[in-house]
């Protein structure tokens, strides 16, 4: 029989975003062949603990489906060392050790798409999908993101940046962007803290609510345009979907709308 490589799914973690990640964690696992690959699954707890849900793993060899609510977060406390001289995964309840071939990080938000999951893949000498350390880091951050259309002469939004400590002047924001603006948290992902805001009391509020995530929130002017989504895949030559369209079903492409009221049209 063939060796079947061990995958490791990453999903869950300490963001806002941790029940998206087990909800599409589930999908990757689904989608994956298990006649070639052999899924660990290694959940994270919202307090940064790591477990391997073998309870899941067992179903999963059986034949079962990864249950579209999402992978749950429960299972042996295990470690991933940064060392990689030391063989993959350690269970802390077993000593056993698990060799790792390769990693797929369904971690979203802070701490996990933001380059510092894909740092310790590169620490441990673990091959992993996605972006690399940087591009992870610049991609999952809006200013950092918007900074490098500009320069790179990509047209883009106009913004102003703020940090936490700083006072806002709401009317020489508005007067400058005019109205309505989007509010966003500067690294956060699926609309979590985002808020369009069409006076200035609104957009005081919405700033309080973006603070809650990231000390670095962007107002950014409001633009008619359409939303397309286009899948990106390789590493050298490159593989791309199908474009593809959302059409919200409210004001903006939200929280609610990506992933519970499914009104969106994609």
């Amino acid at each position: 029989m063939s060796h079947r490589e061990h995958v490791a799914i990453c999903y869950g973690g300490r963001s806002a975003e941790h029940d998206v990640s087990r909800v599409t964690a589930s999908a990757v696992v689904n989608a994956l062949d298990k006649t070639r690959f052999t899924p660990i699954l290694l959940a994270i707890g919202t307090d940064g603990r790591w477990l391997r849900n073998v309870a899941a793993e067992h179903k999963l060899s059986h034949g079962a489906q990864a249950p579209e609510s999402g992978l749950l977060i429960e299972g042996r406390r295990v470690v991933l060392p940064a060392d990689p001289t030391l063989g993959g995964l350690l269970d802390l309840d077993t000593g056993e050790w698990t060799p790792i071939d390769v990693v797929i990080p369904m971690l979203h938000g802070p701490l996990g798409e933001d380059g510092t999951a894909q740092g310790l893949c590169e620490l441990a000498d673990l091959a992993y999908a996605g972006c690399s350390v940087v591009g992870s880091a610049v991609g999952s951050d809006k200013i950092m993101m918007k900074r490098a259309f500009r320069d790179a002469g990509v047209p883009t939004a106009r913004w102003i940046e703020l940090r936490d400590d700083e006072s806002a002047d709401a009317d020489a924001i508005l007067a400058q962007l005019g109205t309505p603006v989007f509010v966003k948290p500067s690294n956060m992902g699926s609309s979590v803290g985002v808020s369009r805001a069409r006076d200035e009391s609104e957009l005081i509020e919405a700033l309080a609510l973006a603070f809650r995530y990231d000390r670095w929130a962007l107002v950014e002017e409001a633009i008619e345009g359409r939303e397309i989504e286009i899948g990106v895949l390789g590493d050298g030559e490159l593989l791309l979907s199908t474009a593809g369209e959302i059409r919200p079903g409210s004001d903006f492409y939200t929280y609610e709308d990506k992933y519970e009221d499914q009104a969106a049209e994609l």
